[in-house]
């Protein structure tokens, strides 16, 4: 997209390089406290999949971050 261009999805000016300045700005106000250790997971789903589960999230006001924490403890747990 080009800059100043408004996202179709979050609604806010997207950069040249293509990254939301809302959703960079989010996601560093997002990021735990100093108190509590995460670790960031990467992974690599097809684009509609990630679309549905984003707008999810976006309408019942969850990170993807929260959602994904829990799906992974409920799976782990299943498996001890």
């Amino acid at each position: 997209m080009l800059a100043g261009k408004k996202s179709r999805f979050v609604g806010s000016a997207v950069s040249s390089t293509g990254a939301s300045r809302m959703a960079t700005a989010k996601s560093r106000a997002l990021r735990p406290s100093d108190q509590q250790q995460v670790r960031r997971i990467v992974a690599y789903v097809p684009t509609d999949l990630w679309r549905a589960f984003k707008l999810r999230c976006v309408a019942e006001d969850r990170t993807m971050s929260d959602v994904v924490t829990e799906t992974v403890g409920a799976w782990l747990k299943k498996r001890t």
